[in-house]
C-alpha cells in the first residue's frame, strides 16, 4: 500500500481553516468502492511533490461518499455533492 501524504481535513475544518488562511480548498470527493480513487491515492497522493503542492498551496478536504455503504449521505456531505454537481 502507498501512504497518503495529503495533510487531509474534515469539511468543517477545512472550511474554516481555509478562510483563516486565505486558501483554496481542494475538494476531494472519493469512496471506498471507487477505482479511479485509489489510483489517485496510490500514483498521486503518494508522491511527496504533489502532495507538498496540494499541503502547502490548498486546505486539502476529503469529502467520502457513503451512499452505496451506507444508504445515505450526511447532510454537509449532500449539500457539497449538489452544490459541485457531483453524481
Amino acid at each position: 500500500a502507498h501512504a497518503d501524504l495529503v495533510k487531509w481535513r474534515t469539511t468543517g475544518e477545512g472550511e474554516k481553516e481555509a478562510l483563516t488562511q486565505n486558501k483554496p480548498v481542494f475538494y476531494y470527493f472519493t469512496a471506498d468502492w471507487c477505482g479511479p480513487c485509489k489510483r489517485l491515492k496510490s500514483e498521486c497522493f503518494s508522491n511527496a511533490e504533489i502532495a507538498e503542492i496540494i499541503n502547502s498551496k490548498f486546505i486539502p478536504v476529503k469529502v467520502v461518499d457513503r451512499q452505496m455503504e451506507e444508504g445515505k449521505n450526511p447532510p454537509a456531505i449532500k449539500k457539497l455533492e449538489k452544490k459541485y454537481n457531483i453524481d
